[in-house]
Formats: C-alpha cells, structure tokens, sequence
C-alpha cells in the first residue's frame, strides 16, 4: 500500500470530496460459502486536479480486505 499511495504523490493534497457511492452483493456458493464484496467510487478534487478513486473490498469472516484499488 505505501508503494500506491507514493506513486499518487503527483496528485498533491486532497482538496476536497464529492460523492462516494458504491454496492455490496452477496454470493452463496458450495465451493466458498457466503461471500460478501463491495465496490465504491469516490470522486475527489487533488491540487493538480480532479480524480476517480475506485476501492474494490471482500469480507473474509469479521475483517474486510482491499482486493483493488484504481
């Protein structure tokens, strides 16, 4: 993870947050049992201009991990 957020250095500080909105969806399956994965995009004004912040998460027991972030 620091390796990504050094990479968006560039980017400079955030200024500001305007939306963030995303969707969960649950699978049951026999090989895997019930998964749970979400999606959420953030749209965020940086000082060299605006981005896309999309994180992709799966919920392993009690604890979400990150499995993208773009």
């Amino acid at each position: 993870m620091e390796a990504l957020f050094a990479g968006m250095r560039w980017l400079g500080k955030s200024n500001a947050y305007k939306c963030f909105n995303g969707k969960a969806s649950i699978s049951i399956t026999p090989e895997h049992g019930k998964v749970i994965t979400a999606t959420y995009l953030a749209l965020a004004d940086f000082e060299t201009g605006p981005a896309q912040i999309q994180v992709s998460l799966i919920k392993h027991g009690e604890q979400w991990q990150i499995i993208g972030f773009r």
